[in-house]
């Protein structure tokens, strides 16, 4: 079975910057996308679902509203 692509802003990301340039009303949609893969992930590779699926939201509205900290 060909799985169809559900990565599409997603893979358009690939540090902070990346996900700052997107419209806001694409925000929602990034992170379906990210809570997919993380549950496709955990399928296959257990670990803690529940803690990560909670934060999806919350990091990626810090990484648009926060500029970048480089350590």
């Amino acid at each position: 079975m060909a799985e169809e692509n559900h990565r599409i802003l997603l893979d358009q990301i690939d540090y902070p910057s990346d996900l700052r340039k997107l419209e806001v009303k694409d925000l929602p949609e990034v992170c379906r996308e990210l809570r997919r893969n993380i549950i496709e992930e955990v399928a296959v590779n257990p670990g803690h679902l529940a803690s990560s699926l909670g934060v999806v939201e919350i990091l990626s509205l810090i990484h648009i509203s926060e500029p970048t900290r480089r350590s």
